[in-house]
Formats: C-alpha cells, sequence, structure tokens
C-alpha cells in the first residue's frame, strides 16, 4: 500500500513539472515592435544597422518618429529599415495615406502605408557617436520608445 502510494505521488509529481503553463497575448493593434535584427546591444556599426519596425494599423497613422544623428532608409517590405548613420542631422519619419501625397499630415487616415522622411534640422541635443530614436504620438504629447544607441 505504501509503495504504491509513493509510486503515485512519484508519477503525479513528474506529470505536474512536465505540464507548461501557456500564456494567451491577445492581439493589439496598437502595437509597437521595435528592435535590432542583428545584435542586442545598444551599441552598432556599419554592419548592425537592420531595424524591424511594426506598428498596429491603428498606431500606424498616429506616430512620429523622430532620429537624432540618423535616418531610416526602407528595405524590403513595410517593416525591414536600415540606420543610416548621419551625424549632425535630426529627421522625421511617419506614414501617410498614399492617396494624399501633399505635405499635410492626417492621423485619421487609415490606410497609412507610405513611409515619408523628413529633415527636421540639426542636432544640438546629442553628441554625434549618439543615435536617440523616439517613437511619440503625432501630437507629441505621448512618447511611446525612446532608444538610444552608440555608433562605433
Amino acid at each position: 500500500m505504501r509503495l504504491t502510494t509513493i509510486l503515485l505521488f512519484i508519477s503525479y509529481f513528474i506529470t505536474a513539472q512536465e505540464s507548461y503553463e501557456k500564456i494567451k497575448i491577445k492581439k493589439s493593434d496598437y502595437s509597437i515592435y521595435f528592435f535590432n535584427t542583428t545584435t542586442t546591444s545598444y551599441s552598432i556599426n556599419a554592419s548592425s544597422n537592420v531595424f524591424y519596425l511594426r506598428l498596429g494599423s491603428s498606431r500606424k497613422c498616429k506616430t512620429l518618429i523622430e532620429i537624432n544623428n540618423g535616418q531610416l532608409k526602407a528595405l524590403s517590405g513595410d517593416s525591414l529599415y536600415k540606420l543610416a548613420y548621419l551625424p549632425g542631422m535630426n529627421y522625421r519619419h511617419y506614414y501617410i495615406n498614399p492617396t494624399e501625397l501633399n505635405d499635410n499630415i492626417s492621423p485619421s487616415d487609415k490606410n497609412c502605408s507610405l513611409f515619408k522622411t523628413e529633415v527636421n534640422g540639426a542636432n544640438t541635443a546629442m553628441p554625434d557617436s549618439v543615435i536617440q530614436i523616439k517613437l511619440l504620438n503625432l501630437n507629441g504629447d505621448t512618447i511611446h520608445l525612446v532608444n538610444k544607441y552608440y555608433y562605433r
């Protein structure tokens, strides 16, 4: 009797360890995915400057990307971008509806698929070796993400 109780306890303990708890994440339309595809450090160079940027469709029309000492250049698709190191320059990036190609930024558009780039002046806030990437609301009142990378 004791042996069967011990064996049952051991088998229960083993099966309890093998079961994994699954985490379910609800797919949100307001997500932001931004990361470097080639390195996990905050130090980048010319060979590690490819970034993955994916914005949810509800956030895409309302997000402004400001970069000190750099500029994002689109690669294939709408999610891969190459960061060009441009010391002393500030750039702004945003998405617009391709049917409206004028320079007005319209956050109410639902089909924002065209990636626009503007020069935002000279950089005076950051040293030339620091690249700051900031994702914020189009109105500029809410900062969603700020990353600093060091160019070597």
